[in-house]
């Protein structure tokens, strides 16, 4: 089974599917193995876009004969869940388990009210929902921790400009009080370049 989430509009994705079907299937048999060891292989692709002119949120494709719709072979099956249908789907009242787990996907994870409505639905939903908003917890604990990091670095970096300041400062002082710049110099520490580029 192969599950894409896929967020921007992809007008090529029925053909994008059928060649990760493709080389899915044709990947699990070595030359020389028996046809009949393939495994059904499923695609699953949850859009954030329309992608087909139908109601229906959840389409499902495999290989039939045209006019009497007999199934050639189950190996192949490729869905799509359209992510604005079904929103649309349960605010007109439609209820499911699949309806259900495509709202937690759509779901933010700072909206408590829908996640809560999820969690009461089923325990594996229940489970969902609890794993989500304690990974969302640590995302906003570490957001936390690096904006008090930032803030201790701006603050240190403050410090320093001010003592930078302030020697420079004294530097102006002592240089208006007739002392030279190569006794500046020495008295400070720095070059008398440094010094002749401070009282400019």
């Amino acid at each position: 089974i192969d599950i894409e989430i896929q967020l921007a509009y992809q007008k090529a994705m029925p053909e994008r599917s059928l060649y990760y079907w493709a080389k899915m299937f044709s990947g699990q048999i070595e030359s020389g193995k028996k046809y009949r060891e393939l495994q059904r292989t499923i695609c699953i692709n949850i859009l954030d876009f329309n992608l087909f002119e139908t109601k229906n949120y959840h389409t499902n494709f495999g290989l039939r004969e045209r006019k009497e719709g007999f199934l050639l072979t189950d190996k192949l099956q490729i869905d799509f869940l359209e992510l604005k249908k079904a929103k649309k789907a349960a605010s007109q009242g439609k209820t499911g388990k699949l309806l259900d787990w495509l709202r937690f996907i759509d779901s933010r994870s700072d909206n408590k009210e829908v996640l809560q409505m999820l969690a009461e639905k089923s325990e594996p939903m229940q489970k969902a929902v609890g794993v989500l908003l304690h990974l969302s917890e640590d995302e906003k604990e570490r957001r936390r921790a690096l904006q008090r990091e930032m803030f201790l670095h701006d603050q240190a970096e403050l410090r320093d400009e001010g003592r930078e300041e302030g020697q420079k400062e004294l530097i102006r002082k002592m240089n208006l009080s007739g002392i030279s710049i190569p006794q500046i110099a020495k008295i400070s520490g720095r070059s008398e370049e440094e010094i002749q580029k401070i009282l400019k």
